[in-house]
Order: C-alpha cells, then sequence, then structure tokens
C-alpha cells in the first residue's frame, strides 16, 4: 500500500526500500510518506543507497508498533 519493494525491522529500526518507479514518486502515497516524516524528524529519514531509496524509522522494538506507526502514513 506504501510502495515499498522491500520492508524489514531489525535491531528496534524498520527500513523501507521504496519502489524504483519515476512515476511513484510523483504520487499521493509518496507525498503522504514525505509529509510523514517532516512531522517526525527525530524518527525518520529518507536518504538514497547504492542508486535505492530508503526510509528508516527509528525506535521501534516490536512488529506491533511497526505495523501502528506505518498505518499512520
Amino acid at each position: 500500500q506504501l510502495g515499498f519493494e522491500k520492508l524489514s525491522l531489525k535491531n528496534e529500526k524498520i527500513k523501507a526500500q521504496f519502489m524504483s518507479k519515476d512515476e511513484y514518486f510523483k504520487s499521493e502515497v509518496f507525498g503522504r510518506v514525505l509529509a510523514f516524516v517532516q512531522k517526525n524528524p527525530g524518527l525518520c529519514r529518507v536518504k538514497e543507497s547504492g542508486g535505492k531509496s530508503l526510509l528508516t524509522i527509528e525506535k521501534i522494538p516490536t512488529v506491533e508498533q511497526a505495523l501502528a506507526v506505518l498505518s499512520q502514513i
């Protein structure tokens, strides 16, 4: 639903790899992700690594918390 190709929870961090399609970065879904990152600068960051764009959300110790945070986007 959020357009991630890969999603992991490890060491209390969600790491989500965005789709590599250009149209995704123009979508409403990506706009919601960016708005969430802007509202939560202490927990989230977006970066590019190895040609892939990644979203990292920190301080997420459980799967239940991960689902709760992602449902806010």
